[in-house]
């Protein structure tokens, strides 16, 4: 899995086990290293909250996990101090207003419905 955003057409998943055994499953919003802390911070949704807040409204339900690399297999940990839970917002701001850029360049590239695109991409 790379640092950074993955993009709706790289989705990739990662699986939580309930109360009761069974594998929930989460879609991977983002993933950073931290270099100064050590901990990967990985930002997770429920993969039906995309498409049902594919409309203009920017709330999504995020759970944000944290671990360290090592040579033993990784202790996930959700996410809980305040100093913490700050910076990753401030990550997801970032990442919307990207989002949101990309969407107006694109808006951009048409003139007009029926005239069609200014650029194939």
């Amino acid at each position: 899995m790379s640092d950074g955003y993955i993009s709706s057409d790289e989705r990739e998943y990662f699986y939580i086990p309930d109360e009761s055994g069974n594998d929930v499953k989460f879609e991977i919003l983002y993933e950073h290293e931290d270099e100064e802390s050590g901990y990967t911070y990985i930002l997770l949704i429920p993969p039906l909250e995309r498409e049902e807040n594919d409309d203009d409204d920017d709330t999504l339900e995020v759970f944000p996990l944290r671990y360290k690399t090592s040579d033993e297999e990784p202790v996930y940990e959700l996410v809980e101090t305040d100093e913490e839970i700050e910076k990753l917002e401030g990550l997801i701001n970032t990442l919307m207003e990207m989002d949101r850029e990309v969407e107006l360049e694109k808006d951009e590239l048409y003139r007009d419905k029926d005239e069609g695109p200014l650029l194939d991409l």
